[in-house]
């Protein structure tokens, strides 16, 4: 069952990041809602899970909208990846909500830079500095607070049993 929900939020997040949200940007800057959950998902889990199936569905954004496979779904992974250790390092302990607010926009930041490193990398032209300061620098904010809301959402949710890894069950 736990999967069953894992590959419904990823695929809603997915339907979203790609057909809504790019629709309803907010000041010019198109919100993540994939990267949200899934920095939700691995603060609550400490499993790698989330990443893998959030991943997934960025590989599918790659196939659709990307020039090259990796555009979507390399930050996506790597971020997961520190953002699982880090959590390792943090310990068995609970987080708090504001520990979210923290992570989601250090995420945003890591995968806007990604995401800039790479269109660099692939031949495309753009102002570092003006995408930097106005749709980076303000897109943290909104992120952060996409993020803890987010995560009060998904802490309602993982107090059920089916959906938490088995290595946390009570």
């Amino acid at each position: 069952m736990r999967y069953v929900v894992l590959l419904l939020t990823s695929l809603i997040c997915f339907f979203l990041n790609s057909a809504v949200l790019p629709q309803a940007a907010i000041f010019g800057i198109q919100m993540d809602i994939m990267l949200a959950a899934m920095v939700c998902m691995v603060m609550l889990e400490r499993t790698m899970t989330p990443v893998f199936y959030m991943t997934g569905c960025a590989v599918i954004m790659d196939c659709l909208f990307a020039t090259a496979i990796g555009y979507y779904s390399l930050p996506y992974l790597l971020i997961g990846l520190l953002l699982y250790l880090v959590m390792w390092k943090w310990g068995s302990g609970n987080v708090k909500w504001y520990a979210a607010l923290v992570l989601g926009g250090g995420a945003w930041l890591i995968k806007e830079i990604l995401s800039a490193l790479f269109s660099v990398l692939l031949g495309v032209s753009l102002d570092l500095g003006r995408t930097f300061l106005t749709h980076s620098l303000p897109g943290i904010l909104l992120a952060a607070l996409l993020t803890s809301l987010l995560y009060l959402l998904f802490a309602r949710l993982y107090r059920y049993n089916f959906l938490r890894p088995l290595s946390a069950r009570q």
